[in-house]
C-alpha cells in the first residue's frame, strides 16, 4: 500500500536469496541495519567496499508495524538513497 502511494507497484515483485555472484554485480550494496550488512560480509567479503548502510544509523524493520510504519521506513530510505545520491551526482 505505501509502494502504490508512491507511484510503485510491487504485484509482480519476488524476493530472491542473496548469492556471492549476485552481489559481485553490484557496484553499490545498501543494507538497512549493520546486522544485514554483516551477513552480506560473510558471503561476499572481497566486496567490503561496497557495503554501506542506507543511513548512519540504519533504517528501522517495519515487520509487523502498521502502515504508518511502513510509511515512515518508506521515509528514512528514500532519504538515506538520495542523500547517496547525491554524493554520486
Amino acid at each position: 500500500a505505501v509502494a502504490h502511494e508512491r507511484g510503485g507497484d510491487l504485484t509482480g515483485h519476488r524476493s530472491r536469496g542473496v548469492t556471492p555472484e549476485l552481489l559481485a554485480s553490484m557496484d553499490r550494496i545498501y543494507g538497512l541495519s549493520s546486522s544485514h550488512l554483516e551477513i552480506l560480509r560473510q558471503l561476499a567479503p572481497s566486496l567490503e567496499d561496497r557495503f554501506e548502510k542506507v543511513t548512519p544509523d540504519g533504517v528501522s524493520d517495519p515487520v509487523g508495524g502498521s502502515l504508518e510504519t511502513y510509511a515512515q521506513c518508506a521515509d528514512e530510505i528514500e532519504r538515506g538513497i538520495m542523500g547517496h545520491l547525491s554524493r554520486w551526482s
